[in-house]
């Protein structure tokens, strides 16, 4: 392959071996996934990816549409480098933190669903995504990851004028040139360009002039591409010091093959992978803090801690409800279903749904019709399996033609309601009606191949 001369250029002003980083763009890229620690224990004989405990390096790449796993949220197949994004808020943040997180470009949601792995259940993630095309994938990904204190957004970010100092912590990983995928993508190349660069880089500062205002103070900004170019990167760097942030460095290991930049005016601190250096693709990361002396603590007005999102349980519905879930504590009325979210976060709902689109908030249980619970798929993914059904652990052939939303045969399963496993994980809903099994697997998500 050979890189774009002005890329080169660029890249030479920080003493990059251009030659080296060119001959390792004709070698194979590297596959590496992430378990998802509430489902699926990780693999003790696949590599481990240095900045990530749940995540591995594969030899080969399988055809993951065939493993069951994969549909089912057990991993997420997500590129290494990228995963130093949820590795830089396990790094400078704590597990009993109660965060409120923004993800501002937020699909095919591989970062939000290592974010949600990180962040404790009382903590929320707000993923947002502006592109509505792209919506669907984002919500597929993160329903699978199983999570309930969780929001799917589809919003411009100069929607979010009206959240000041909302988010504790804000995640850009932001829409670039894509110079660091031309291994993994060839075609990233053709579109390549130094104006498209430019753009970029316009782009990356509207979408950071709409959202700093959003990070509370104190509060931490992590920033990345998937881009090469200084423009994207030391550039926006110095621009977002400039705004009144302070940059952070973070405790990378030698033998990572990470790379430590600075930006030219402040000197920001800044984090390169190359992957003639790096087990992973091109990918640049940097921290900071918005500058302020002042704590913060989370506050809402009166009015806002009224909710008219999420409604509370009315008796009747609670007590059909003990039949089929123990804990009804964070379980809410919402739009036509039952769902869970952390009750102590509502006020944050209420005020993220005066001002943004919301496609999804946190999990929905299912439907109550009559005295009967209709179940979701969400429940059947979830972190936190549900526990007064029936469940059927099946083999790979039976898993798969479940997926596929094909007729077949359980001969000693007890009738009603079921919840399928494989390998003692959750793929979804059946019912037994005694002369035939009704397949509930989600129509958009089946298996066609």
């Amino acid at each position: 392959m050979t890189l774009p001369a002005h890329l080169i250029a660029d890249l030479n002003t920080h003493n990059i071996d251009t030659v080296a980083l060119t001959e390792a763009h004709d070698s194979k890229p590297l596959t590496s996934i992430r378990y998802n620690p509430h489902k699926l224990t990780p693999s003790t004989t696949n590599a481990p990816v240095a900045w990530s405990t749940q995540a591995r390096y594969l030899s080969e790449r399988p055809f993951f549409a065939h493993d069951p796993l994969w549909h089912a949220g057990a991993y997420y197949v997500q590129e290494a480098s990228s995963m130093l994004v949820g590795w830089a808020l396990q790094q400078l943040t704590t597990p009993t933190d109660t965060l409120t997180v923004l993800d501002a470009c937020a699909a095919p949601g591989g970062k939000s669903t290592h974010l949600l792995s990180v962040l404790n259940a009382n903590s929320v993630l707000v993923s947002n995504e502006v592109i509505k095309t792209r919506v669907s994938v984002l919500l597929e990904n993160t329903t699978k990851w199983g999570h309930s204190n969780h929001i799917i957004t589809n919003n411009d970010t100069t929607h979010f004028t009206a959240l000041a100092n909302t988010f504790n912590v804000l995640v850009i990983d932001a829409p670039c040139s894509g110079s660091g995928l031309f291994r993994k993508d060839i075609a990233a190349l053709d579109h390549w360009s130094e104006e498209n660069v430019n753009l970029c880089n316009q782009r990356q500062q509207r979408i950071l002039h709409d959202l700093a205002p959003t990070l509370a103070p104190n509060g931490l900004l992590i920033y990345s591409t998937c881009s090469y170019s200084t423009a994207e990167n030391e550039t926006i760097a110095d621009q977002i010091i400039a705004m009144g942030f302070s940059s952070i460095p973070l405790l990378i290991e030698d033998n990572w093959g990470i790379t430590h930049t600075q930006s030219a005016t402040y000197q920001a601190h800044g984090y390169r992978c190359m992957p003639h250096l790096t087990k992973g693709e091109g990918f640049y990361i940097a921290c900071f803090r918005k500058n302020n002396d002042e704590d913060y603590t989370e506050q809402y007005s009166s009015k806002n801690r009224t909710n008219d999102v999420f409604k509370a349980l009315d008796k009747k519905t609670s007590a059909t409800l003990t039949n089929y879930i123990d804990d009804q504590s964070n379980v809410f009325n919402y739009a036509n279903g039952l769902h869970q979210f952390p009750a102590e976060r509502l006020p944050l709902l209420q005020k993220i749904s005066k001002q943004l689109y919301i496609k999804k908030a946190g999990l929905c249980i299912g439907e109550l019709v009559g005295n009967d619970l209709i179940p979701n798929h969400d429940w059947a993914m979830s972190i936190r399996s549900p526990t007064k059904f029936n469940t059927v652990d099946v083999d790979l052939e039976t898993a798969l033609t479940y997926l596929r939303k094909n007729n077949f045969t359980l001969p000693n399963a007890p009738k009603g309601w079921i919840l399928l496993t494989y390998q003692h994980v959750g793929l979804g809903w059946i019912k037994n009606l005694g002369n035939r099994l009704n397949n509930y697997y989600p129509t958009n998500y089946r298996l066609l191949k």
